[in-house]
């Protein structure tokens, strides 16, 4: 993987967005779509647009090139 960890504000659209949620690890993922906001899944099996603050503690974000994403966290 390359790639490099972004703060809220150095998002660009596409960037994958890791939150912590109910836990000390990432337990959520996002999709940046611009705008400060981001495109998730919801629970009941549907699709939400929500502000990139919402689902929990923000972790990091970035995009991604190779098959982990440990390094954007």
């Amino acid at each position: 993987i390359t790639g490099m960890k972004k703060t809220k504000s150095q998002l660009s659209q596409g960037d994958l967005v890791y939150y912590e949620y109910r836990s000390r690890r990432p337990g959520h993922v996002g999709i940046y779509i611009g705008n400060n906001q981001i495109i998730d899944s919801e629970p009941n099996g549907g699709v939400s647009i929500r502000d990139v603050g919402y689902p929990g503690t923000y972790l990091g974000g970035g995009s991604l090139t190779g098959a982990n994403s440990a390094s954007l966290l």
